[in-house]
This record gives structure tokens, C-alpha cells and sequence, in this order.
């Protein structure tokens, strides 16, 4: 019991920075206005370099706060099962 309390309090803030509550509880509002009907570009260019470099650093960091976790959870369920057993 207390071990998944423990492990709930660590990911509550994880998941709290993770997701965008805004939008969850956004009020309606009115409907957006209808696009324009135009010819879309025969060839869209690639997305910015500042774009492309913001994606990438963002999805590093969550693959390294991933890894993070889960190398804290390892270590800690190693010394709980040391204790055990010592």
C-alpha cells in the first residue's frame, strides 16, 4: 500500500508537467471560421531549424526524464530487495 502511494506521488508531478490541463478544461468556445479555399503549395517547405531543433530537444529530455524514472524505480526495488534479504 504505502509503495504504490510512494510511487503514485512521484508521478503525479511527472504527469502534471507532462500534460496541458488548459486544454482539458477550456470552455467552449465559438467555432473557428471556415478556411479559405485556396490552392495548397505544390511543395510545402520543411519546418524551420528552430522548429526542428525545439522538437528535438523535447523529445530528448522526455526520453532522459523516461530513463530517469525508471532508473530510480530499478535502483530503488534493488535496495528494498537487498534489505530483505541482508
Amino acid at each position: 500500500m504505502a509503495r504504490n502511494q510512494k510511487l503514485c506521488f512521484f508521478l503525479l508531478p511527472l504527469l502534471h508537467f507532462c500534460t496541458n490541463f488548459s486544454t482539458s478544461f477550456a470552455t467552449k468556445s465559438a467555432p473557428a471560421p471556415a478556411p479559405d479555399v485556396t490552392k495548397p503549395a505544390p511543395h510545402s517547405a520543411p519546418a524551420p531549424a528552430p522548429e526542428r531543433g525545439g522538437i528535438v530537444i523535447g523529445t530528448l529530455a522526455g526520453t532522459g526524464m523516461l530513463a530517469f524514472g525508471g532508473f530510480m524505480y530499478r535502483t530503488r526495488r534493488n535496495n528494498i530487495r537487498r534489505a530483505r534479504l541482508g
